[in-house]
């Protein structure tokens, strides 16, 4: 009879503190869809008090290090034959954009991620627009998801630096060795341009590449009679030309999310994510200072590797 009192007594309770919590987070997700609206109709009207290019970022030294490799990842848009045509043009203006800023920061390779395909479709176009060459084969294409761009005038990138007046190749010094095995470019006074990489890369470098290679494993295993090892599935998911990002731009998207990027190119990733609406018919523009504030996160993170 007592314990029947109790939870009588201890329901209201219950249900106060519950419709308290509810109540809580509703407010909070209105208060914070408020100021985002609000900081959406503002933006245009706002002055821009920030360096629009990072020449006065280096001048200053702002950063310790920057990214060798830079990843940005574009979330779709609703799809449609009009819609598809300008959201083309926006890749070519936010690619025009990224290479001009990756050249002025040093950035040797820049991989930009499109989860419906697009980027893969209109390579050839882009490429032309942009003054640059596809050295992916339509196979590779296909099969890795992935379609890799070059500066048609950069020489390829090599391992020694430029020859000696007897001809000897000068090999590269300990702080170079050191920069390229941490996968980060040192901020020096003056560090030679290098040669750009331009990854375009699709969902179908993800988990449907992955499936098709563990298909393949199981039907080699099958034939062989071998075991499959994990280092060997480790060594074939690996095996995509992407390579590891140092830092991942998320331009757009309500919440972090990888909308397919191959997670396990990822392990060690800095990652910054530019929130923008997904119901908001305008894409979210992807401007220097989006840019900044990502390398301000890269540049503050201590890569510590298990110490």
């Amino acid at each position: 009879m007592s314990g029947t009192v109790v939870q009588r007594l201890l329901y209201p309770l219950h249900l106060a503190v519950l419709a308290s919590l509810h109540a809580a987070l509703a407010t909070t997700r209105a208060t914070r869809l408020a100021l985002r609206l609000l900081n959406l109709f503002l933006a245009p009207f706002q002055r821009q008090t920030d360096p629009c290019c990072p020449a006065e970022d280096l001048a200053t030294r702002r950063w310790a290090k920057i990214p060798r490799h830079l990843a940005v990842s574009l979330v779709a848009t609703p799809s449609g034959s009009i819609l598809e045509r300008l959201e083309a043009r926006r890749h070519v203006d936010v690619l025009q954009s990224l290479l001009s800023w990756s050249r002025q920061l040093g950035i040797a390779t820049l991989s930009v991620y499109d989860e419906t395909g697009a980027l893969l479709r209109h390579a050839t176009g882009h490429a032309e627009a942009l003054d640059l060459r596809v050295i992916s084969s339509e196979e590779e294409t296909k099969t890795e998801g992935i379609v890799t761009l070059v500066e048609s005038w950069s020489p390829m990138k090599s391992e020694v630096r430029q020859s000696s007046p007897d001809g000897t190749p000068t090999p590269r010094s300990a702080q170079e060795d050191a920069s390229a095995d941490s996968g980060t470019t040192l901020v020096a006074d003056e560090a030679p341009p290098a040669p750009l990489r331009v990854n375009l890369v699709s969902r179908a470098a993800g988990r449907p590449r992955l499936a098709r290679l563990a298909q393949d494993l199981a039907v080699q295993s099958h034939q062989t009679g071998a075991e499959v090892k994990s280092e060997r599935v480790s060594e074939v998911a690996d095996s995509l030309p992407l390579g590891e990002p140092d830092l991942l731009l998320v331009l757009g998207g309500s919440y972090l999310r990888l909308h397919g990027f191959p997670p396990w190119q990822l392990r060690l990733t800095e990652m910054y994510h530019h929130s923008w609406p997904t119901w908001f018919s305008k894409p979210p523009e992807l401007t220097y200072n989006i840019l900044r504030r990502a390398l301000d996160v890269y540049g503050r993170a201590e890569m510590r590797l298990g110490r």
